[in-house]
Formats: structure tokens, sequence, C-alpha cells
């Protein structure tokens, strides 16, 4: 019982950990007015419930301190986008319409934008921390330097 509670307090403070910066109720609008109000460009991480690399990027890599980092740094505006479960049912009010944006056919997909929401790098799959820190790392400083 033990075991299981603090697997439960693992995961569930992992993802509140993760959510400090990873918005997920932010509306696309209102991302692409703030991130050009603060010259951001954006990070999209879209998952689904059902998805098993997903959760293992939400247990394993999103809570990881310099990922939390990274996913923080103030030129960046982090969004994850749910898409819901095979019916739609749970999915952020504008996963139809980015999903067909961005063509996302595979959870993870993790994508950067400009501030217009034109879409500049992509990767898909689950990322163990270090891999994924030097994947946005590597792209953030393409962005920032073009």
């Amino acid at each position: 019982m033990r075991t299981i509670i603090i697997l439960f307090l693992t995961f569930t403070t992992g993802q509140i950990y993760a959510q400090d910066c990873l918005h997920t109720n932010l509306r696309w609008r209102t991302a692409i007015y703030n991130a050009r109000e603060e010259g951001k460009v954006i990070f999209l991480d879209f998952y689904a419930p059902w998805c098993v690399p997903c959760k293992k990027m939400d247990i394993y890599t999103y809570p990881d301190e310099d990922v939390q980092s990274i996913i923080c740094h103030e030129d960046v505006l982090s969004l994850k986008i749910n898409m819901g479960d095979n019916n739609g049912r749970g999915a952020h009010p504008d996963a139809v319409y980015l999903q067909r944006k961005y063509n996302v056919v595979a959870y993870p997909t993790m994508i950067f934008t400009d501030q217009n929401g034109n879409e500049i790098f992509r990767t898909t799959g689950f990322k163990q921390p270090d891999a994924f820190i030097e994947w946005f790392t590597e792209e953030l400083e393409q962005l920032m330097n073009d």
C-alpha cells in the first residue's frame, strides 16, 4: 500500500510540477497573442491520455529539474495540448484545429513555432530527459539566432 501511495504522489507531484510552465488550458489565439506581445517562441506538446510514451514523458521527462528549467525559459511559451480519448473527450478546445494545422498523426509530437504559429522544428516520441534537453536546447538556440 505504501508503494502505491508513494508512486501516486510521485506521479501527481511530477505532473503538477511539470504544469508550472506547460500551459494546459491556454487557448491558441491567446497563446499567439502572448507570444507576439512577449517576444517568445511557442513550444507545443501534443499528447493523448491513452498514449504510453506520453505518460512516460509525464513520469520521467517533464518532472526533471533540468527539463523544467528549459521549458520555463524566458523566451518560450510552452503549451501541452490534450488530444483527448479515442472519441475526443477531454480534449483541449483547440485540439482538432491544431491537429489539422500541424498534421499531428502520432503522440507525443513536440513542435516549436515562431510567434505567428509557423512550425519551425518537430520531433515525435518519448525522449529521456537528456535527449529532450539536447533537442530542445539545440532548436531553441537556432530559433534565437535566426
